[in-house]
């Protein structure tokens, strides 16, 4: 290793189960009339409202100037008068922004790549300091309840295209014929056109969890929300690929397994041997809730043979075969990780 010392660390969670798809920064491209408006240029934290917290205080000087500044047409993003009142983050690092709507609130409606900008323009703001796991922007008018913005969407007059008229075909003269056989599964893997190929593949975004609920990633954007659509789509192009002959690596669990047992650095059934050192110098962990020890991951320093292990042992409710997942965090100041996986 040339002399440099080499950690890993220990704070994969083992998740056998179907998870929410990987969140996303941004819910898409909005109107570009809009996004391109200078709505951080002039902020001076010393007059800015908004607490003493400097993203806050930039969100406050941004979400009033998204309701002044007005395009060439005269449109603003948000109603004059609009205030940001709140700043959340859910256990994943997701924020949620909480703004009141000013006193035109109860006329907005805005489009979807109206929407879009609308959330352009906050999740630059707030991606500035690094990749967002998400981004949830909830709206209200004055008194009322916060709702999320694709509440707020004016959805297009949909008016169903006649039905045309159906044209019964000619029957045949005689029975078609049909393949015979029995239908049964296959005993292996099936050898194809993909044989040999390995495929690796994600879902993307969809579905986060938070600290009390599930929220999805991208608002309702020209008339779909993609969050809905994309496990489903992986599920299908898994097993076409594996069908194929393909060896498929998905980077987040496919299928429809309803066991999901997680265990955390910190959790019972997780045993360490060898010499491990605890770190707590880092923000970006995550914390399933069976423990909360303070302890964020756990790192041993690396060697051609294997001196430390950690051991994740899952009280599996039903033998079965089941997808294992590993997350462990890659800290610029432990950078690459260098460790060994083994099922048993």
């Amino acid at each position: 290793m040339s002399g440099r010392r080499r950690r890993f660390a220990a704070a994969f969670a083992l998740i056998l189960a179907a998870a929410p798809a990987l969140p996303i920064v941004r819910a898409g491209e909005g109107d570009p009339t809009f996004s391109e408006l200078p709505y951080a240029a002039g902020f001076d934290p010393a007059q800015a409202s908004g607490g003493p917290d400097p993203l806050q205080a930039r969100l406050a000087y941004v979400v009033e100037r998204m309701g002044t500044l007005a395009t060439a047409d005269g449109r603003t993003l948000l109603p004059a008068g609009t205030t940001f009142d709140e700043l959340t983050f859910a256990p994943n690092g997701e924020p949620t922004v909480f703004l009141t709507l000013g006193p035109g609130g109860a006329a907005f409606g805005p489009s979807e790549s109206h929407a879009g900008a609308i959330d352009q323009v906050i999740a630059d703001l707030m991606g500035e300091a690094g990749p967002l796991p998400g981004l949830n922007i909830r709206l209200r008018t004055a008194g009322g309840e916060y709702r999320s913005l694709g509440d707020f969407l004016v959805q297009p007059a949909y008016a169903p295209e006649p039905e045309p008229a159906r044209v019964q075909p000619p029957q045949p003269d005689t029975e078609p014929q049909t393949l015979g056989g029995p239908l049964a599964n296959a005993a292996g893997q099936p050898a194809g056109a993909l044989s040999g190929v390995v495929i690796f593949c994600n879902a993307g975004h969809g579905f986060s969890a938070g600290s009390s609920s599930w929220s999805l990633d991208r608002p309702l954007l020209f008339s779909m929300n993609e969050d809905y659509g994309n496990l489903e789509q992986l599920n299908y192009f898994v097993q076409y690929a594996y069908n194929a002959g393909a060896t498929v690596v998905p980077f987040r669990p496919v299928g429809y397994q309803p066991v999901e047992i997680v265990l955390d650095n910190d959790d019972p059934g997780v045993t360490y041997s060898g010499t491990w050192s605890n770190a707590t110098d880092t923000p970006k962990y995550y914390e399933n809730g069976a423990t909360s020890s303070g302890i964020r991951y756990r790192y041993a320093t690396a060697g051609p043979n294997a001196t430390a292990v950690a051991r994740f042992t899952p009280n599996i409710p039903t033998p079965d075969f089941y997808p294992v997942y590993c997350w462990t965090p890659v800290p610029s100041e432990r950078s690459p990780v260098t460790q060994t996986y083994r099922i048993t």
